[in-house]
């Protein structure tokens, strides 16, 4: 009977303990009858990151922090192990991201899956890459930092208006503000005479100007009886402008253009001294022969003139020589 209590207390116990065990786990969210996988993330700061914190995918808990430690005596690098369900796969380059779970500053840690998936998973006992996400100074900072950038600008309005407004004030300006008035004062006084003067030369020349009036009406009654022969006329305007649309106005514009043409080619070839004319222009010797030709042809028709004896030789002079030698 002794040994039956003493079995049933001790198997009590045992319940008790392992109740307790559990529920300890349970506070700390660690469910010990679930699978889970462990991977080691490496940061060189983790922010006030604690132990038994949670582990989230897309906001979803996944796991926990199971343990943090230095990775060397030089505690340079912190080592932190997580505890993520068996179910739930890694894909490779998946980030491990600390970042405040609350408006507390609390720590946890994100997992956050690349946009580009190789089809490879982590597996266990695999280390993830490590991000930090900035802390809440950092992100009040960045939240501010556009209205810091525009307070900023008004105030340099501000101060740049507040020069201005003294540079107004001095006296100088004052006096250049007083002389500046006193100058507009005169501009309007004189255009108060100006206005003045052409009332009065308006005045003494009305009768003129009522016979200019009375001469432009006559003129325009001109016209308003003349508008016939002004329409005949310009009747005949759209006539010639519609024979000279209809003339062959652009054969005449090509058949110029083609005699242009060929000008030029002829142009071109006198100059290249193609032909008797181009070998006269470009070449100076033969210009230099029919020159001394020339000369030669005029001295010879000189010297015919001064002595055609010498070159034409008929009977008749000759008898008339010889009748006179007797």
């Amino acid at each position: 009977m002794k040994k039956e209590k003493a079995i049933n207390v001790g198997l009590l116990v045992v319940l008790l303990m392992a109740v307790l065990f559990w529920g300890l786990n349970f506070l700390k969210g660690r469910n010990v009858f679930a699978k889970e996988k462990t991977y080691y993330v490496v940061y060189e700061q983790i922010n006030g990151l604690e132990k038994n914190t949670g582990v989230y995918l897309r906001g979803f808990k996944v796991g926990q922090v199971r343990n943090i430690r230095f990775m060397s005596s030089a505690y340079d690098r912190i080592l932190v192990e997580l505890a993520i369900a068996n179910d739930v796969l890694l894909p490779k380059n998946t980030t491990a991201r600390i970042f405040s779970s609350d408006i507390m500053g609390t720590k946890s840690v994100d997992l956050i899956f690349p946009e580009e998936r190789t089809g490879f998973y982590f597996q266990a006992n695999d280390t993830l890459v490590a991000a930090m996400e900035g802390g809440i100074i950092d992100q009040v900072r960045m939240e501010i930092a556009p209205y810091k950038v525009h307070i900023d600008n008004i105030m340099e309005a501000t101060l740049s208006t507040i020069e201005q407004l003294k540079a107004l004030m001095n006296k100088n300006t004052v006096t250049s503000i007083h002389e500046s008035l006193a100058n507009l004062q005169d501009a309007i006084i004189a255009v108060q005479r100006a206005a003045r003067s052409a009332d009065n030369i308006l005045s003494d020349n009305s009768e003129n100007l009522g016979n200019i009036l009375t001469n432009v009406s006559d003129f325009s009654q001109t016209l308003s009886n003349k508008s016939a022969k002004i329409s005949r006329v310009i009747d005949n305007l759209d006539v010639f402008a519609d024979s000279l649309s209809q003339a062959n106005v652009h054969s005449l514009i090509n058949n110029a253009e083609a005699t242009a043409a060929e000008l030029q080619q002829i142009t071109q070839r006198i100059n290249n001294g193609e032909g008797t004319l181009g070998a006269l222009m470009n070449n100076d010797k033969l210009y230099n022969n029919l020159e001394n030709t020339s000369a030669q042809l005029n001295k010879l028709l000189i010297d015919v003139q001064k002595n055609p004896k010498r070159y034409v030789s008929f009977p008749i002079f000759g008898r008339k020589a010889k009748n006179e030698e007797k």
